[in-house]
């Protein structure tokens, strides 16, 4: 096995999982675009792989963008979108990706916003219904569905979620995402 960090076998044996928040989500689907970009042009078909096995994101903005201070950030997201888009079209794409959306008590992030767009979804049943292997593996959930029950007694209540910063540190959550 590989030592030197600088070849993409060393980093492939981790299988590396990010957790992100909030506008981190969309950086750490950059950082994994460039990984593959990077590792890709320099590996023998046998030997590609994907570094971040799986990315879990909390109250990301996925869709869209719902404060755009400077056009920067807007161009940001679009380049994000595009390569994606054409990554995940070639079927290259080989990251787990888990959006936890805050829901209406996120005053940041619009549910709406946590989860993914539609060609993502699109792209993966075309290559399902066409017999293909598909490794795009995307899903939006709100956080408050999947949290620990805190008694026995089973809520069927609304859920309305919890607000922007609660996410990060909320044990009920973060017990699933263990």
């Amino acid at each position: 096995t590989s030592t030197d960090s600088n070849d993409p076998m060393f980093w492939r044996r981790f299988n590396v999982t990010i957790v992100a928040h909030s506008i981190g989500g969309l950086v750490a689907r950059k950082a994994i675009l460039l990984l593959h970009e990077k590792y890709s042009q320099s590996s023998t078909e046998g030997e590609r792989g994907h570094i971040v096995k799986d990315l879990i994101t909390l109250a990301s903005p996925h869709q869209f963008v719902p404060f755009i201070v400077e056009k920067s950030t807007l161009d940001f997201h679009r380049k994000l979108m595009e390569d994606e888009k054409e990554m995940i079209e070639s079927g290259r794409y080989g990251t787990t990706i888990v959006s936890f959306s805050g829901g209406l008590r996120d005053e940041l992030i619009p549910q709406i916003s946590s989860f993914f767009p539609s060609f993502y979804n699109q792209q993966q049943e075309q290559r399902q219904s066409g017999n293909k292997i598909t490794q795009t593996n995307l899903l939006s959930v709100l956080a408050a569905d999947v949290m620990n029950a805190r008694s026995e007694s089973e809520y069927n209540g609304p859920r309305f979620g919890m607000d922007h910063k609660c996410i990060v540190w909320c044990h009920g959550l973060l017990g699933v995402v263990r």
